[in-house]
């Protein structure tokens, strides 16, 4: 009975199939094929607008830059800031290199001593057809 356990637990302790396939990549690695799983994300950005007062006594200008636009406007003792930011996407594309399983169905050529058997078999048979048709 104690042999008994101790086959039944080397039985259900053997080798899994992640063990199985891990062995035979091991022995035969050109089953392994590097993939590229691309990732695509896609980021809406809304308008952004920001408008400020102030007085001072500097000229106007505009500044763009990174696709925000700046405008310092004076106007008599007043100045103007006015910050826009347009709307924008954003697309950010991912390439991540995996390994993957080749699965090749292999057609085994057919032993030629099937072909022996099967002609003397055909023979065997043309033989016992023509036999009775004789008698």
């Amino acid at each position: 009975m104690k042999y008994f356990f101790i086959l039944i637990s080397i039985l259900a302790i053997s080798c899994s199939p992640q063990k199985r396939l891990a062995r035979l990549v091991h022995k035969h690695p050109e089953l392994m094929q590097m993939d590229t799983i691309h990732i695509r994300d896609t980021f809406i950005t809304k308008q952004v607008s920001i408008d400020t007062f102030f007085s001072s006594k500097l000229d106007s200008f505009v500044i763009v830059k990174d696709n925000i636009t700046i405008k310092y406007i004076r106007q008599h003792d007043t100045i103007r800031i006015s910050v826009t930011q347009p709307a924008d996407t954003i697309i950010h594309l991912k390439s991540i290199p995996v390994q993957k399983v080749v699965v090749k169905i292999v057609k085994k050529p057919v032993p030629v001593w099937v072909f022996i058997v099967m002609g003397f078999l055909g023979l065997f048979f043309i033989i016992t057809f023509i036999n009775t048709f004789r008698k």
